[in-house]
């Protein structure tokens, strides 16, 4: 399915972007997320400002900030040349205002050039509240951020998804997740010549960002972008990479036929934020088929497995060298410590997370071993 719109533009006549840290912001539980990408291939690298302090240093093209938390509320920001300090500006104050719970993007697009240079700004949490979008399919949004470039046709898998897309427009597409996609883009109403093309795109269950990028006379596609909204629960991206293992043994059908016989399944599905440690096939190939059998026959005992597995909060920031404990809903603690190397974080001092994912509702850890409760050791 396509869903089209055209971006509000706030138009800047000297250098690029915008993002946050407010000067009247509400006291919030829950925060506000906004993140930067630089899409202007000949704008210098810029310093973003609040109140002549610091927030962001030196975004070059075509880089993508992580989302930043900040308070709800209404912001005011300055932009300057990377170095040259808040009372160089070349714009601002520029007011923006923020709601909990949403996450917003600001995009720089077009080109000093011909000053065509301009801002983008998104409440993207509004935008795909606004989608009726299948059961099973996730959405992804494609980009024009090429002044003076042709309008262009998306075509996923040799169909178009989205046609006549121009310079400052954008278009939603939803579909199914899977890996190894062919994305390609031609001039609009064209099919035979082809401006850009990826062979091996992976489209996972979230919400991600796929952009036109580049100059008039090169265009190319910004694969999907690295920073994300999440958009699936657990239980959906279990059974995404059960369905498209990348790996043998990388799948998760044990875990899931497990969690479905002890009755945890409906939690991760719920909207409350926990935290699983997900072991993967591999890791119940380890254990004999008896014993495993005998293992999802006992309610008691798999649930209490299971809940070892499971923490009701999200896991904090850790520095090299340290370790933090956290209570699982079967009630022991599981440690977790950040080698000096900075490498794997390591559970119980022996088995290393391979993967993070972040979910709907909560991290997800993968791990290539079973963790057992100090009272079925």
């Amino acid at each position: 399915m396509i869903f089209k719109r055209f971006l509000p533009v706030f138009l800047l006549t000297g250098l690029l972007l915008t993002t946050i840290v407010g000067v009247s912001a509400q006291e919030a539980t829950e925060p506000a997320f906004v993140n930067v990408r630089h899409l202007s291939p000949d704008a210098p690298a810029v310093d973003v400002f609040a109140n002549d302090d610091l927030l962001l240093e030196a975004v070059e093209y075509p880089q993508l900030t992580g989302y930043l938390e900040v308070e709800p509320g209404e912001y005011d920001i300055t932009i300057a040349p990377a170095g040259e300090g808040s009372e160089n500006a070349v714009l601002g104050p520029l007011p923006l205002t923020f709601e909990a719970g949403h996450y917003y993007q600001v995009i720089a697009i077009g080109q000093l050039e011909d000053d065509s240079l301009q801002p983008l700004f998104i409440d993207q949490t509004a935008e795909l509240q606004a989608l009726d979008i299948p059961p099973g399919e996730y959405p992804y949004m494609l980009l024009h951020a090429v002044a003076g470039g042709p309008a262009v046709d998306l075509y996923l898998e040799g169909e178009v998804v989205a046609g006549d897309v121009d310079f400052g427009d954008y278009a939603f597409i939803t579909t199914e997740p899977g890996f190894d996609r062919e994305l390609a883009v031609t001039p609009a109403g064209t099919s035979g010549e082809l401006l850009a093309q990826i062979n091996d795109l992976a489209l996972l269950p979230e919400y991600r960002v796929i952009s036109v990028i580049g100059t008039a006379d090169d265009l190319s596609i910004s694969p999907p972008s690295a920073d994300f909204i999440p958009f699936a629960n657990k239980i959906e991206w279990l059974k995404f990479y059960t369905e498209n293992p990348p790996a043998e043994g990388a799948a998760f059908e044990t875990l899931l036929t497990a969690l479905q016989t002890a009755g945890i399944g409906d939690a991760l599905e719920g909207e409350e934020t926990i935290v699983l440690v997900a072991p993967l096939d591999l890791a119940f190939s380890e254990i004999s088929e008896a014993d495993l059998n005998e293992l999802l026959e006992n309610e008691t005992a798999l649930q209490a497995l299971l809940n070892y597995h499971v923490m009701e909060r999200d896991l904090l920031p850790i520095t090299p060298g340290e370790t933090l404990f956290y209570p699982t809903l079967e009630g022991s603690e599981l440690s977790f410590t950040l080698p000096q190397n900075g490498e794997n974080v390591i559970i119980n001092e022996q088995i290393p997370i391979i993967g993070t994912i972040q979910t709907l509702n909560g991290g997800i850890n993968i791990i290539s071993a079973v963790l057992v409760p100090p009272e079925q050791q």
